[in-house]
């Protein structure tokens, strides 16, 4: 029969070099590790989560102290567990970043050629209502889609009163249409 080494035994094996008393670590925390992913409803990444939790794994193992009297087990599932928040928490900054550059280019994407035959009407309308050069603006940015740099050369304005004409502009069309 075969002694079996607690963590401690093989923690200690490992920090003095063994290779292979990494491996029976790495095979005795796998469920554990697969637990804790499915526990954070991350199963939709848990081949790359996986490999995370073992490197996890090497890391708490290298800097594990038996000295403050806390399980090895324990050590590693609060390491493994702020990963996974971590994760989640980087998830959903993804997912908020590309929903705001969505919304940005679905806001900005304007046509820039008639598509229908009321667009020369509305441009027609919206120069009645906008003074000369806010016209000139917001063709150039809102209509045209040119950058703040091109706008800025060609009317000889600095950025900001581009930006505040645009602003200017918009507010002027949305109360021309709503009444």
């Amino acid at each position: 029969m075969r002694h079996k080494l607690n963590d401690y035994e093989i923690i200690s094996q490992i920090q003095a070099g063994c290779e292979a008393s990494m491996e029976v670590m790495i095979h005795k925390y796998e469920k554990l590790l697969a637990r804790i992913i499915h526990h954070y409803n991350l199963s939709y990444h848990f081949e790359d989560l996986m490999q995370e939790s073992k490197m996890i794994l090497v890391e708490s193992v290298r800097i594990f102290d038996p000295k403050f009297n806390k399980t090895f087990t324990r050590f590693l599932e609060l390491n493994v567990s702020r990963h996974m928040m971590t994760t989640i928490r980087n998830f959903k900054r993804k997912a908020q970043v590309h929903y705001d550059h969505e919304r940005l280019i679905q806001s900005s994407l304007h046509c820039q050629e008639m598509t229908s035959p009321y667009y020369a009407l509305h441009l027609d309308e919206i120069q009645h209502v906008l003074t000369e050069f806010e016209f000139q603006v917001y063709g150039m940015r809102v209509i045209n889609n040119a950058s703040i740099a091109l706008i800025c050369e060609t009317t000889g304005a600095n950025e900001k009163k581009i930006y505040n004409t645009i602003d200017r502009a918009k507010r002027k069309i949305g109360t021309f249409y709503k009444g």
